[in-house]
């Protein structure tokens, strides 16, 4: 009899402890915390060049602020919040649980510009009662960027050299060899290039217009114009490797073609 004593309050105490630990989920799952954020853009991408290889820096200067981003957060269940531009989260409480954060800037498949410079960056993070977490996100650039080289050879031949650069968009813009310009067009366009330069003896000569490629996302393209062997009256042409380059035969520009 008096083991029986001893074991029917052990036996309730233990029949109580799942009941506790349920209430403690049951707590957690139904708590609210905040989340701190940090957007930090990434300005690497593909170089695809013949002079460079790997990753390079993106020529945006200043970068783009954090706050004129736009941030939605999407939670597991539920609706998503959106916060355009970013400048304006409050940080809210937030239910526990798993959500996804989004940062983006700029319309990818819309405006062609020096300025249409597109990001986008995500991360997954876990919100817990009564604690604030830090997500940092990294946003990429995702549509292409385009600048344009010429060679010494090239230079060497020809001078007041101007190009033409049109995408499948019917966007054009005007490169120099001096320009130093930088555009953002469409990921996956079709890139479209002529141009006109005078020679050595005076002469002014076009390069009709060729399709020489087609755009990378997350990719800075040099556009090499290099001049051919003399004689041959041709340029070459590459988007950025040796597998993609064309021969453009110059055509003498008649100035007067009525007289």
């Amino acid at each position: 009899m008096k083991k029986l004593f001893y074991i029917a309050p052990i036996a309730l105490l233990l029949s109580l402890l799942p009941a506790a630990c349920s209430k403690d989920e049951a707590t957690t799952e139904a708590g609210e915390g905040r989340a701190a954020f940090v957007c930090e853009p990434d300005l690497s991408v593909e170089a695809l060049t013949r002079a460079e290889e790997g990753r390079v820096q993106l020529p945006i200067s200043p970068l783009p602020a954090a706050g004129t981003f736009k941030l939605t957060i999407t939670p597991q269940t539920g609706t998503p919040l959106v916060y355009a531009p970013f400048s304006t989260y409050d940080q809210p409480m937030l239910a526990a649980g798993n959500y996804t954060a989004v940062f983006e800037l700029g319309e990818p498949e819309a405006a062609e510009s020096s300025t249409a410079y597109c990001f986008r960056g995500e991360a997954a993070f876990t919100i817990r009662a009564s604690k604030t977490e830090t997500v940092t996100v990294a946003p990429k650039l995702i549509n292409s960027a385009l600048r344009l080289q010429t060679t010494e050879w090239f230079d060497l031949y020809y001078s007041e050299a101007e190009f033409t650069v049109s995408t499948a968009s019917n966007n054009s813009f005007l490169f120099t060899p001096t320009s130093g310009q930088t555009i953002y067009v469409k990921a996956g366009t079709k890139i479209r290039l002529r141009g006109k330069a005078r020679k050595q003896n005076g002469v002014t000569v076009a390069f009709p217009e060729h399709e020489i490629g087609v755009t990378k996302a997350t990719t800075l393209h040099t556009i090499r114009i290099d001049a051919s062997e003399a004689g041959r009256k041709t340029i070459r042409i590459t988007l950025g490797t040796v597998d993609d380059m064309i021969e453009v035969p110059e055509q003498t520009i008649e100035l007067n073609p009525e007289a």
